[in-house]
């Protein structure tokens, strides 16, 4: 894998690419703590 991107156009053909990458890391957290938020809110919600 390349780190270092030379010219901007490169990094504009990977970007689709690390979105990508980077939302399959995203949502499982993101997920995560709504649901954890939501437990909170209704545990709160109940006392």
């Amino acid at each position: 894998m390349l780190f270092i991107i030379p010219s901007p156009l490169s990094a504009l053909t990977f970007s689709p690419y690390l979105l990508r990458f980077s939302l399959l890391f995203f949502i499982p957290y993101l997920l995560r703590f709504s649901l954890f938020a939501f437990r909170f809110s209704f545990c709160v919600f109940l006392r």
